[in-house]
């Protein structure tokens, strides 16, 4: 039994929000095999996206599983405290290009340390993407790297359902 729960604040006034998650917040019931006792992924995250007034950039840092600082040593070395606190962290900036085309680029710490390959750089962390609204139809197309020559892409179709599908009106 898990749920997830969740809030957003959105400034009346500045472009400012901010939003908490808490993930898999619940138990198990019962276990698959008599040894083992499961546990779900619990995690809290935290994020916030601001654009400044005149600037056509929108920024985002979101804090992930912030219930457990511990990391994985890296090659047989312990992570210093600052790698610690960054490797719960994501970073992405939107550069809007007009009204409804947006480049996308993130960074996610966590993803460069555990992935990274000592020879070379191979872009492990890094997403890019693109994001287009066409009437009420939002597609975005992103990339993100694990490494030379690996990656992952992601393509998304959103719609505004209450735009969309209009009521008929009868007389």
């Amino acid at each position: 039994m898990a749920m997830d729960v969740g809030g957003l604040f959105i400034h009346p006034k500045k472009n400012v929000t901010l939003a908490l998650a808490i993930k898999n917040l619940g138990f198990t019931l019962a276990d698959y095999s008599e040894g083992s006792s499961s546990s779900l992924p619990f995690d809290v995250q935290v994020g916030s996206t601001f654009k400044p007034e005149h600037m056509p950039f929108r920024f985002s840092i979101t804090a992930f599983n912030l219930t457990d600082f511990d990391v994985p040593e890296i090659e047989g070395e312990e992570a210093s405290t600052t790698d610690k606190i960054v490797r719960h962290l994501n970073i992405g900036t939107e550069l809007l290009l007009g009204k409804n085309v947006n480049v996308l680029l993130a960074y996610n710490f966590q993803k460069r340390q555990e992935l990274r390959v000592a020879e070379t750089g191979g872009g492990a962390g890094f997403s890019v993407g693109l994001s287009m609204t066409i009437k009420n139809i939002e597609l975005v197309v992103s990339r993100s790297s694990y490494g030379p020559q690996k990656a992952a892409y992601g393509f998304t179709l959103a719609a505004n359902t209450k735009t969309l599908l209009r009521k008929r009106t009868t007389i």
